[in-house]
């Protein structure tokens, strides 16, 4: 309700003012959203009282309604819905606000009740980036041990070898049974020794089908859909057969011992070592379940020590910290050996000074605050626009992992997350600071970049189960499979942010409420006109639908359109040419979109864009059409990664200079493709004029004609990862030495190429020499940080010249070096001496016949003599 009404006063102050705006009906509506704002905070920490929720629920439906009407009168093109409206937007308008006041005439009740435990104030704004830390598992060294023994113990199990050695956990609520677990789940020899590894959140009717389904959907990455019994079961057993597995399943509370004897029978096709751990509250789980007593780990208490050190790792106390013993006393009293209430306790003394925490602790009931529900203190103690950004994430399941980028997409999509006129901040890093906010809380956890470079966490368990209850039907997602005739909702509840993941023979939905659509992978061959009655849609993911060869005109009337994702519509042969219409375009995505050959004029006019993946230099469309590179002049706030195609053109010189890509400055990547076929080609003017912003840090060249390289390569200073391929009339390498912090060097297909030498490096002789008497400063090295480096098919190279013989050179030059790989070089007779006074480097020379290398020098500089082959030994 608080951040809600924040919403709508942001809103209304953006309105843009005329000569008939009708400031009375404004006024009034921003008056009773600051009566109510009053007592917003106070009625919100109160969810178990049904009657404060129903009349939370009425001002934040009549906040939706409002918000709702102004979008619907711009995109009917009346200037505001202050500003003479239409009438029936008018009459709407004033009865919503007549509602409204009637609300805030009964203001008092929304403080039925309320103490003022949970009135906390506003977070302070994080820098952007992740630190996120983590807190040992204290007080558990038995615990552990146990687990330890069970799990690798090959005795001691009087159950027949066929049946499946399980292991339970048993204890109360917030006794600490998952973290126990998860510690073991993730010991380093449980990771060895174990060769599939599964950890699955179990639920009231986790049946034999659902734990297949999600078991197969784990390890394959594949959606399972409606599929026979007999199907899953031998998927599952392909994949578990004569492997040793671990398979946990936390917070079971299924008693019936049918379920777990045609549970366990799906292992007997597994190596006899494996196990599963089940975590659970009731002693009679753990015995259905089929564990032996000696198998059994009953958690209890925790000492008043590692509650202490939970509570200082939680509230951001240093270990080491003295706390008074009177404060001490009332501390380890509230936790009662509980890590949750030690956890929960420190997450609401967070960030406060230790002279606060007396008067913070004094008089409450603390403990039955605490324990009312996991979650609770964390969450009110967050502030009001965090805590919509985390009630949203309950449309994800239980232990998903939420992709970053996509969450603030949907995040901007709902309206949470929004500049204003006056500070028009990038919303992107408003939400990267929410995100890092609620890392440090541990509210996310489990954050990793996985192999696609994407940043993943997961919403803590417990929190997770506590906005699935405080939400109620506010947030939906609901995966559309056949059909769609109605509003996804439930009986009673109110849904106002719906989600919609729709399946492949499902028609599209008719909501006007609708804010994010996902139809990725739908086999769609084309998109209906009635698209055009999503007024608020925001975020539409149309990826990887091979089939779709067009958009529909409709779809330029989404004037609220935030995000449009076409990444692998590999049929795609053109765009709207209305798209121009989409002003509040931020995130254009068209990778792999191979038939897309040109991308409509009216892209140049959408100056808000922060994402477009993809743009064509010369195009065989017609000019009238078609952007050119000179389009991109007034596009400086595209960010990330950038690949442009079809350069060399004579025509693309002119508008590489335009486009201005140096002014580009939160461009991070960029990939030039020269795919020109003609006579006019003018590969190194366009490169010349087409000079990247001085932030870059990774950077691609492919099939460039030109005979050298700009140089406004070497000044580009936090380049990490640089590519060159097919670049077959260049000669000489660049001095890519410079770049001091280049970790990834890549140079393949260069025909050309016959001898690298010291204009590689970037240094001359006597700067190299000076350099191995310095100190090592990184301006006096080559390639101070390549971690990585690789030459492939290099046909005509001969010589890799060093620039002497002194060994000092090696610390010099490629100092960081860890990976290099000669692959196909098929006449390199030499490298220099400050690669072979390297050791121990991964990758290795292959398929390089000339190459004068003893065995010994080979196993020298690699790890082993295995990674290479074809080498000329002396």
């Amino acid at each position: 309700m608080h951040s809600t009404l924040i919403r709508l006063k942001s809103e209304l102050s953006k309105s843009t003012h005329g000569k008939k705006v009708d400031e009375g009906m404004k006024e009034r509506l921003l008056t009773v959203c600051n009566i109510l704002l009053g007592v917003a905070e106070d009625a919100e920490v109160k969810p178990e009282n049904e009657g404060l929720r129903s009349r939370i629920e009425e001002v934040k439906e009549k906040c939706y309604d409002v918000m709702d009407l102004l979008e619907e009168v711009k995109v009917a093109r009346v200037e505001l819905c202050f500003c003479n409206p239409v009438p029936p937007s008018r009459r709407r308008l004033k009865r919503m606000v007549e509602e409204f006041e009637g609300l805030s005439r009964h203001r008092d009740l929304f403080r039925s009740g309320v103490v003022d435990f949970f009135k906390l104030g506003p977070v302070a704004d994080m820098e952007t980036g992740f630190q996120p830390r983590s807190h040992a598992l204290y007080g558990r060294d038995y615990e552990t041990e146990f687990l330890w023994i069970k799990l690798f113990d090959p005795f001691g199990n009087n159950n027949s070898f066929e049946d499946i050695r399980v292991i339970s956990v048993v204890g109360a609520p917030g006794i600490g049974k998952t973290a126990v677990a998860k510690y073991a789940f993730q010991f380093p020899i449980v990771r060895y020794h174990f060769e599939i590894r599964a950890w699955i959140s179990a639920f009231e009717d986790l049946d034999l089908i659902k734990f297949l389904k999600v078991f197969i959907e784990i390890f394959t990455n594949d959606v399972v859909y409606n599929v026979e019994t007999e199907v899953l079961q031998l998927r599952f057993r392909q994949i578990v057969e004569k492997k040793r597995c671990l398979v946990v399943l936390d917070d079971v509370s299924q008693e019936n011992p049918q379920h777990w004897l045609h549970l366990k029978k799906l292992f007997k096709f597994c190596d006899p070592r494996s196990r599963i751990l089940i975590t659970t509250r009731n002693q009679e789980v753990a015995h259905n379940a089929g564990s032996l007593s000696t198998d059994i780990l009953e958690l209890r208490g925790l000492s008043e020590e590692a509650c202490l050190s939970i509570f200082k790792d939680c509230a951001l106390v240093a270990p080491e910290a003295k706390i008074p013993n009177e404060l001490r006393s009332n501390i380890t009293n509230i936790c009662n050996g509980s890590p949750l209430n030690a956890e929960s306790l420190g997450r609401f003394i967070y960030r406060r000074p230790v002279e606060e925490w007396p008067e913070a602790l004094k008089g409450i009931d603390i403990i039955h605050k605490l324990s009312y529900y996991p979650g609770q203190s964390t969450f009110f103690s967050v502030s009001p626009i965090l805590r919509q950004c985390l009630l949203y994430c309950c449309i994800f399941p239980k232990n998903y992992s939420i992709d970053a980028d996509t969450l603030i997409k949907l995040w901007m999509a709902q309206g949470f997350i929004s500049s204003s006129d006056q500070d028009e901040e990038d919303m992107e890093k408003q939400a990267w600071r929410c995100i890092k906010e609620l890392l440090d809380r541990y509210i996310f956890e489990e954050s990793k970049i996985d192999d696609n470079g994407n940043f993943k966490f997961r919403l803590e368990g417990r929190m997770g189960d506590f906005v699935k209850f405080y939400v109620g039907g506010e947030y939906q997602s609901r995966f559309l499979d056949y059909y769609y005739d109605k509003e996804p909702t439930q009986k009673g509840l109110i849904t106002r942010h719906y989600t919609l993941n729709v399946g492949v023979q499902a028609s599209l939905p008719e909501s006007k409420r609708l804010r994010a659509l996902h139809l990725s992978s739908c086999s769609i061959k084309e998109l209906p006109q009635n698209i055009a009655h999503l007024l608020h849609l925001r975020y539409l993911d149309l990826s990887f639908n091979h089939d779709l060869k067009k958009l529909p005109k409709a779809i330029c009337s989404l004037l609220h359109l935030q995000t449009l994702n076409l990444n692998g519509c590999d049929s795609l042969q053109k765009l709207p040419k209305d798209i121009g219409k989409l002003v509040n375009l931020l995130y254009l995505e068209i990778l792999w979109t191979t038939s897309l050959s040109y991308l409509p004029k009216g892209i140049a006019t959408l100056t808000m864009l922060r994402r477009l993946n993809r743009f064509f230099g010369n195009s065989s469309a017609n000019n009238s059409k078609a952007c050119n590179l000179g389009d991109l002049e007034n596009l400086n706030k595209i960010r990330g990664h950038i690949t442009i195609d079809g350069l060399g053109a004579e025509a693309d010189v002119s508008g590489a200079k335009k486009a201005s890509l140096k002014n580009k400055k939160d461009l991070l990547g960029l990939e030039l493709w020269f795919s020109f076929v003609g006579s006019q080609r003018k590969d190194e003017a366009v490169l010349e004029a087409l000079e990247a912003p001085p932030g870059l840090q990774g950077l691609g060249i492919f099939y460039y004609q030109g005979e050298s390289f700009p140089n406004w390569m070497t000044a580009l200073q936090n380049l990490t990862h640089v590519m060159l391929a097919d670049c077959s009339n260049c000669s000489d390498l660049p001095p890519l030495g410079k770049l001091l912090a280049l970790q990834s060097l890549t140079i393949k297909n260069m025909s050309k190429v016959n001898m690298v030498g010291s204009g590689f490096l970037g240094i001359q002789l006597n700067n190299a020499a000076a350099g191995a008497e310095s100190s090592g400063s990184s301006s006096s090295q080559a390639f101070p940080k390549l971690q990585e480096l690789c030459f492939e098919k290099l046909n005509n190279w001969e010589n890799w010249i060093g620039i002497g013989d002194d060994g000092d050179c090696a610390k010099v030059i490629m100092p960081s070096l860890s990976s290099l790989s000669i692959i196909n070089c098929s006449k390199l007779r030499t490298i220099p001496n400050y690669i072979k006074l390297k050791t121990n480097l991964s990758g290795g020379i292959k398929r390089c016949p000339s190459l004068d290398l003893s065995q010994h020098q080979l196993s020298s500089i690699f790890q082993g003599t295995t990674t290479t082959d074809k080498v000329r030994s002396s």
